[in-house]
């Protein structure tokens, strides 16, 4: 099929609609809301079916994440175009049932050569409606899987059981009864949606509208499983034989298709598709309008609706220590945005857990397909480098993501071995535990080995990410970073303020004890440790002179050169305390300094 034909899909972004609360809908507007699949309100988007007609493409396949109205509007189109199958009289296709639903939405207004759109392509079409979200379940086993797709095939049939099947031969009447008593072999099963388009074109010597449904989520839910591959390739082959019959026969009039995922690639061989996702089409997206109906439902009713998939994609992902990903989050809540290098998601195998686990920085690929983020990267510098400036869409979805992420820090924090590590850095200073800690995290890499090469240093970005990662898990102590560092510099500072007294524990304020951490990158790391400890001797930090500010300043100096580390600390007393002792010891590593 030819690329020409494959177009997008707009709809008019200022469309009125109208919110009733439960308790108080009309009868006919109770019946519209069930009839289209929506649990309070609908919004009026039936100029989308004007769309989708004088289109000139046969094909529009739209990827956008769970609730963003795409099952809404393609039962819509269903119960627009869908005809009649009863009791039907010579050219009197139209379906009058379902016309009632229409008369009181924009559509009705529509005119196409003197005719409202309502009279000339209402009910007058048979309809091929496929949610594959929840046509058939996922089993254990491929063949169980088949079996289950079977099931979905024979009750397909069986939903046109009452239609005249006079127009078709011997041949196809005992295939169509074959399929509806289910039985019927692999070879078939790949050719049963195209048959069935075939069966119903010759039936009624009318063009087929298909409508297929979260046509990915069959994909998405075996791609972690042993079969993935086998059953990738049934699947495939399935919507091959659609659009390679519909070449032959031209049975297809036109066809949506919705997905969950922008995958840059092809499942339906040799036919050409384009993908529209979120940032590309303008569509019922229900996050842009929970705002305006803020005062009439509950806002966590609607939450909890379309965070069903995107709490197992979280609890999936976010399980171990991360330690960039930590970090990174707390920068995107603070900010609301972040910069980060995007990879494309070319293939369904990008998806499976192994490859996320080894390439951890296509998440953030997926935060932005999942409907989390937006990507708002407008300098030509930036989309040539893929550095993408990304956005958390809502404030509602910025709650959701804070909500996952304190859960996903307070199940960390359980951990014996994280907590000992973050009270050696904060009370007992057990330097041995410290090493073996980080030892441990670097040479786990979590994936990291590209995607973040656009730092000028990157093994010390990663260590300073492991230590401020791990000190924001405890809910005992405030981190603090420098506001500007030097890229180029071998060197990075963190201050960690005890939250005995949080509401006071500034910079500004005096506190008996703050640990101050140096982070050097060293080829020698017992020397390096050594320089750390020297840098800053007169303990400023962004322009706060620590020394007279707190009595007591613990100095770590960490430093690392690739796999290696070593941790030491010196006690550095303020100046406030030293005037009132006329002598005091200051503990560097295991030497014991005094001074006077």
């Amino acid at each position: 099929m030819a690329e020409s034909k494959l177009k997008r899909v707009t709809e008019n972004e200022n469309q009125d609609f109208t919110v009733e609360p439960p308790n108080k809908k009309r009868k006919e507007s109770s019946d519209l809301l069930k009839k289209f699949k929506c649990k309070y309100f609908y919004i009026d988007k039936s100029l989308l079916i004007k769309e989708f007609l004088q289109d000139d493409s046969e094909i529009v396949c739209v990827t956008r994440p769970s609730g963003f109205g795409k099952t809404t509007n393609l039962t819509m189109l269903r119960y627009f175009f869908e005809m009649s199958y009863e009791n039907i009289k010579e050219n009197e296709f139209q379906n009058l049932q379902n016309k009632k639903y229409f008369e009181n939405l924009l559509i009705i207004k529509e005119k196409e050569d003197d005719q409202t759109y309502l009279d000339k392509y209402q009910g007058k079409y048979p309809v091929i409606y496929i949610d594959f979200s929840s046509a058939f379940k996922i089993e254990k086993t491929f063949e169980a899987t088949i079996e289950s797709f079977k099931s979905f095939i024979k009750k397909l049939f069986r939903s046109y059981k009452n239609i005249n099947l006079k127009n078709l031969d011997k041949y196809d009447k005992e295939q169509w009864e074959n399929f509806q008593s289910g039985i019927f072999s692999l070879y078939e099963l790949k050719e049963s949606i195209s048959f069935l388009c075939l069966s119903l074109n010759k039936a009624f010597n009318k063009n087929i509208i298909l409508l297929i449904d979260n046509s990915d989520s069959p994909i998405l839910n075996t791609v972690n499983t042993s079969f993935y591959n086998k059953f990738y390739k049934f699947y495939d082959e399935v919507f091959l034989e659609i659009f390679k019959q519909d070449e032959d026969n031209c049975y297809l009039f036109k066809t949506f298709i919705t997905g969950n995922l922008k995958v840059n690639e092809n499942k339906f061989g040799q036919t050409v598709l384009t993908n529209y996702s979120i940032t590309d089409i303008k569509y019922y997206d229900l996050r842009n309008v929970l705002k305006c109906i803020k005062g009439i439902f509950k806002m966590s009713e609607f939450v909890s609706d379309f965070s069903s998939e995107f709490n197992t994609f979280f609890n999936e992902i976010f399980i171990n220590f991360d330690y960039i990903m930590i970090k990174d989050m707390i920068f995107l809540l603070q900010n609301g945005y972040i910069e980060k290098k995007i990879p494309e998601l070319t293939n369904y195998e990008m998806l499976k857990k192994d490859y996320i686990n080894n390439h951890r920085e296509i998440i953030w690929t997926l935060l932005i397909e999942y409907g989390y983020l937006i990507n708002v990267t407008t300098s030509n510098n930036a989309i040539i480098s893929k550095v993408r400036k990304l956005k958390i869409i809502t404030e509602e979805i910025r709650l959701f993501i804070e909500n996952k992420f304190s859960e996903w820090k307070k199940n960390l924090y359980k951990d014996e071995k994280i907590k000992n590590t973050i009270d050696s850095l904060t009370s007992n200073y057990d330097e041995e535990r410290i090493i073996e800690f980080l030892k441990d995290k670097i040479k786990s890499n979590l994936g990291y080995s590209t995607g973040y090469d656009y730092y000028k240093n990157e093994f010390l970005d990663k260590y300073y990410s492991i230590i401020y990662s791990l000190l924001s898990l405890s809910d005992e102590c405030e981190v603090v970073t420098k506001k500007i560092f030097n890229e180029n510099n071998n060197i990075r500072e963190l201050l960690i303020i005890p939250k005995d007294n949080l509401e006071t524990n500034t910079l500004n304020n005096n506190k008996t004890d703050i640990v101050y951490i140096i982070i050097n990158y060293s080829n020698i790391v017992e020397k390096g440790c050594i320089e750390a400890l020297d840098y800053n001797e007169n303990l400023v930090f962004d322009d706060i002179k620590l020394k007279e500010k707190y009595d007591k300043i613990i100095k770590f100096g960490i430093a690392f050169y690739e796999e290696i580390c070593d941790v030491i600390y010196e006690i550095n007393y303020g100046n406030c305390l030293k005037k009132r002792n006329a002598k005091r010891n200051i503990y560097r590593g295991r030497i014991l300094i005094c001074f006077k």
